[in-house]
C-alpha cells in the first residue's frame, strides 16, 4: 500500500509541476498557425499562472477546513520566499530579473 501511495503521490507531483508543450494542451487561439508562432513562448507562463492560482485555491479549500498551517500553506510561503529572494537579490545586484 505504502508503494502503492508513493507511486500516486510521484505521478501527481509530475502532472502538477509538467506544463503540456503538445498543442491539445494549448488553447484554441494558440492552437493555429498564426497564434503558435505569436504566442509561441507564452504558454510557459500561462501555466506558471495556471499552477499559482491552483496552489491558492487549493489553501483556500485547507483555510475553510481549519487547516491554517499545512502543506498547501508551506507551498505558498515557498513561493513567496523565491520571489522575495529575486527580488532582494535584483535590487542588490543592479539587476531587473522581473
Amino acid at each position: 500500500e505504502m508503494y502503492a501511495n508513493a507511486g500516486n503521490f510521484g505521478a501527481k507531483m509530475v502532472s502538477l509541476l509538467h506544463f503540456e508543450y503538445s498543442p491539445f494542451a494549448k488553447s484554441k487561439v494558440l492552437q493555429s498557425k498564426p497564434g503558435a508562432i505569436l504566442g509561441q513562448f507564452q504558454h510557459y507562463a500561462l501555466s506558471f499562472a495556471n499552477l499559482q492560482t491552483q496552489m491558492v485555491k487549493d489553501y483556500g479549500r485547507a483555510f475553510r477546513a481549519g487547516d491554517y498551517t499545512g502543506q498547501e500553506a508551506g507551498r505558498l510561503v515557498r513561493l513567496a520566499s523565491i520571489y522575495a529572494m529575486a527580488e532582494l537579490a535584483s535590487g542588490y545586484f543592479d539587476l531587473n530579473w522581473r
